[in-house]
């Protein structure tokens, strides 16, 4: 199993309401994009109290990951003000990362 890591350049907001995918549980999408602006994929946001699905890597290298909507505010915080954030998770398909939050806030150094 890998880790695999990607720097966060931009991103983009969706919130939804009465949603039917994932069951209804779903409640939002924070799509991500490297600094050159090549999609990542993005981070489904999940109703508080609902299962989260295994974060999941595509064969083309995309991924999906999920967090609950507690989490969301300290996500969009994370990514706003920081000036370098990495995306990072493993491979394996069935789980998330061993210590949340996935997201790493990383600062240059001097």
């Amino acid at each position: 199993m890998a880790v695999v890591k990607y720097e966060v350049g931009a991103y983009q907001l969706l919130l939804i309401s009465g949603y039917g995918g994932a069951g209804g549980k779903r409640i939002g999408f924070v799509y991500l994009y490297e600094p050159s602006n090549k999609y990542i994929r993005y981070v489904g946001v999940i109703k508080d109290g609902a299962e989260l699905p295994g974060n999941i890597q595509h064969s083309n290298g995309v991924i999906n990951i999920y967090f609950h909507e507690v989490e969301l505010v300290a996500l969009l915080a994370t990514l706003h003000n920081e000036r370098t954030v990495f995306v990072k998770y493993k491979t394996d398909n069935s789980t998330r990362c061993a210590k949340p939050p996935c997201f790493r806030r990383l600062h240059e150094r001097a």
